[in-house]
């Protein structure tokens, strides 16, 4: 499991647990349930004033949301500076 699908598993799973449809959780957050969709599947990461706003609506600590986030965003740098160190030289 990728660091990105752990945070949209995260939300999935605060979501499903209040009983809630996407569309529902997108209006009561100001948002659309097409960015409910893409944080859940991990295709996008919320920045950190939709963090406080999920922490609120969900009821958790947003220190919760944001070590998921912060793991995330370590996760994609490191991906991306191991794929830039590969040699694909001759041994």
């Amino acid at each position: 499991m990728t660091q990105a699908s752990r945070i949209g598993e995260r939300l999935r799973q605060l979501r499903e647990d209040r009983g809630l449809s996407q569309r529902i959780a997108a209006q009561g957050l100001g948002v659309s349930p097409t960015s409910i969709m893409r944080w859940e599947l991990g295709k996008s990461i919320p920045n950190i004033s939709m963090r406080l706003k999920l922490a609120e609506f969900y009821g958790v600590p947003v220190s919760e949301l944001n070590a998921l986030a912060h793991e995330d965003e370590e996760a994609s740098d490191g991906d991306n500076a191991r794929d830039d160190s590969q040699e694909h030289g001759p041994d």
